[in-house]
């Protein structure tokens, strides 16, 4: 009798156990899933706001091309300004960090929701070597850019830029060296590049979160 009583208790804190490990994976994926309703809004948001970004570069890219640019002043100067800006994503990751500090995803039990949120994660991280990437161009772009614009022209047009074209100032550069502004040409088709395959790596982002939150809203009946 004494046995059985034992075991039964064993039984007992044993089914305790699991029932408490079974509210905490349930609370981690209730968070996780807050998690990635943040992270795709702000993605698709971030896909938007490059692609935009991408399309400006091309704009002053292909004015720069042109053999009377200069003519354009003012024109550059209105396609120069928002190329001093950039969009980069941020991943939404307290409750990874806090199942890494709990031990790993063996909280988890179902494995392709494992799968699917180590697969996202993997290509946040990617796209976090991506933007170390950009940043080293787009400080060297402006450092050339600097040499050329003369922002102490436009003031406070730098924050309303339709009127670098609508005003009546006629605007100068720094400098016309021809040299200095193909180095300037190729320092922005570099950022041009680099915004294109984050683009990318947004989308792919974007689509994996997707996945994983629809995953886990079906296997862990979220939207009961």
């Amino acid at each position: 009798m004494l046995f059985l009583a034992v075991f039964a208790g064993f039984l007992a804190e044993n089914q305790r156990e699991h029932i408490i490990e079974h509210r905490r994976e349930k609370n981690y994926i209730i968070s996780l899933a807050r998690d990635l309703e943040k992270d795709t809004a702000d993605l698709h948001l971030l896909i938007l706001l490059n692609k935009g970004q991408k399309k400006k570069y091309d704009s002053l890219l292909n004015l720069l091309k042109q053999a009377d640019s200069f003519k354009e002043i003012n024109l550059l100067y209105y396609y120069y300004v928002p190329t001093t800006s950039y969009f980069h994503f941020t991943a939404t990751e307290g409750t990874i960090r806090q199942l890494e500090n709990a031990g790993g995803l063996r909280l988890i039990r179902n494995q392709p929701a494992v799968d699917i949120i180590m697969a996202y994660y993997g290509t946040v991280k990617k796209m976090e070597g991506q933007a170390n990437t950009f940043f080293p161009y787009f400080n060297k772009y402006h450092e050339i850019a600097f040499t050329v614009f003369d922002l102490s022209q436009i003031d406070t047009l730098f924050f309303t830029r339709q009127y670098i074209q609508t005003g009546n100032r006629s605007l100068a550069l720094l400098t016309k060296d021809k040299v200095i502004m193909k180095v300037l040409y190729n320092n922005l088709y570099s950022l041009w590049l680099i915004v294109g395959n984050y683009i990318q790596f947004l989308e792919e982002a974007e689509q994996m979160a997707t996945e994983a939150l629809d995953l886990l809203k079906k296997n862990y009946h979220l939207n009961k």
